[in-house]
């Protein structure tokens, strides 16, 4: 079901946006929007000495403006902080789909897999075959930019990419052609973004350098030089695009240098329109996430279970405090109805003394179950996190050949080395992650092939190692 309101949040390097959007009859109305400065600001004493904003005051002004949105929100990651790549992969089932973009991403990614983010989403099919956008980002962007959020209190239900917001503002306005290559640029205030179109559906994004310092001349060179070797690469696998077209979207005047070098690269007529009349970002943001389906989402999957784990223990503090409300108000009621009836004094003390100790066993109890699945929600001491800690710590030449992990007591690993000084080492490995309590190199022992085996006890702190 679309969601009937949902605020869009771009953060840049110096500047918060937002706009929440309300579905109307006649589309999406736009409620409210804000921005807020994220630039620390530069003063001057009357010696002329400088002195910067503390970052406390940057972080309060963002909390202050991030406070004023309610509800859902979606989140935008600057594109220059990401990969973004449109590829062909065949017609399969979504879990398996999902499986060959991690196997793609792992190709043209330079971050390890573990270190990365990544999501998809399907632009077309046809004949057989999918056309699908894939996006990967560093976790620690990631990561930054939820820290950005959590100033606000803001749990974005997703995370997208900025430059998709900018299609979608285009799409809205009519501007994207539906037959026939084109390509947008986009002068954005942080650096270029480079969109190329075949038949209206996105074949390539690539944010480009920004002008910085260079003179206009060498900027509008160097961007056209880029949009064309982007070309070229498109040519090579999707072939020759029919009907080039090509406008530069800008804020102030015309930037005729730039329109005449694309116009040369591109082999095409060049239009320039101002940026200045489009929505703003965030809208657009915003507009993709009022919509269903599967769309890109860089959220972490630890995030949302972090998320659903607060939710849980709120409903279980919630359960808890009723039923003690519901308990106190119990005793109010009895201890008034108490002094009423004097007369039947002894045999009412006698029965409800019975009830009172009766309830206040079943509060106990459900103060254990909690404490229980509080322990056992607790994620930091899980087997998956004991694993990865020990696979950390493998040196080469060692294999694992079983893997023992017992809740809050102990994991045991038995292994085999080309040599003992490999298993004490990768003893020593782990003592130095600081993740158990106690690492003890059991018997290392040879086997017929002149290798050793041996076993290592990693004990948690307050459990056994037996």
């Amino acid at each position: 079901m679309a969601k009937e309101q949902i605020t869009g949040v771009v953060v840049g390097a110096d500047l918060i946006e937002w706009t929440t959007l309300q579905r109307g009859k006649s589309g999406y109305d736009a409620a409210s929007s804000g921005s807020v400065s994220l630039a620390r600001a530069i003063t001057r004493a009357a010696d002329g000495t400088a002195s910067e904003e503390p970052q406390a005051a940057v972080d309060s002004r963002a909390k202050a403006e991030l406070g004023k949105i309610k509800g859902d929100a979606a989140a935008a990651l600057s594109s220059d902080k990401m990969i973004l790549r449109v590829i062909s992969l065949p017609d399969v089932p979504d879990n398996e789909l999902k499986g060959m973009v991690h196997l793609q991403v792992d190709k043209f990614s330079p971050f390890p897999a573990e270190d990365l983010v990544v999501s998809h989403e399907i632009l077309q099919k046809k004949d057989g075959n999918c056309l699908v956008l894939v996006a990967a980002a560093s976790l620690a962007e990631v990561t930054a930019l939820g820290r950005t959020l959590r100033l606000g209190r803001i749990e974005p239900e997703r995370i997208d990419a900025a430059v998709l917001g900018w299609w979608r503002i285009l799409k809205d306005a009519g501007e994207i052609a539906e037959a026939g290559r084109q390509v947008v640029l986009l002068l954005t205030e942080k650096s270029p973004e480079l969109m190329v179109f075949n038949d209206g559906l996105p074949v390539a994004f690539r944010s480009l350098s920004p002008q910085g310092e260079l003179p206009a001349d060498e900027f509008a060179a160097e961007t056209a030089r880029e949009a064309g070797f982007t070309l070229m690469s498109l040519e090579l696998d999707h072939g020759t695009g029919a009907g080039n077209r090509a406008t530069v979207w800008h804020r102030g005047d015309k930037p005729a240098a730039l329109c005449q070098r694309l116009a040369e690269e591109c082999s095409c007529q060049v239009e320039s329109k101002s940026i200045e009349k489009l929505p703003r970002l965030a809208e657009g943001v915003a507009k993709r996430s009022m919509e269903t389906g599967s769309l890109i989402d860089l959220v972490p999957e630890s995030w949302r279970v972090q998320s659903k784990a607060r939710t849980a223990k709120g409903r279980m503090v919630a359960i808890l405090s009723l039923i003690i409300g519901v308990w106190a108000i119990g005793m109010v009621g009895f201890f008034g109805g108490l002094m009423y009836k004097q007369g039947k004094l002894d045999h009412f003390k006698k029965r409800q003394k019975e009830e009172i100790v009766k309830s206040a066993e079943d509060v106990r109890s459900i103060i254990r179950r909690v404490e229980t699945i509080q322990k056992y929600m607790d994620r930091s001491e899980s087997a998956l996190e004991s694993w990865r800690v020990t696979t950390i710590a493998q040196p080469d030449g060692v294999e694992i050949i079983s893997f023992h992990f017992k809740k809050g007591e102990r994991v045991i690993v038995d292994g085999k080395a080309a040599s003992s000084d490999q298993a004490f080492t990768f003893s020593q490995k782990i003592e130095e992650q600081k993740f158990f309590d106690k690492v003890k190199l059991g018997d290392v022992k040879s086997d017929k092939q002149g290798k050793v085996t041996f076993q290592l006890v990693m004990t948690f702190a307050g459990g056994s190692g037996r």
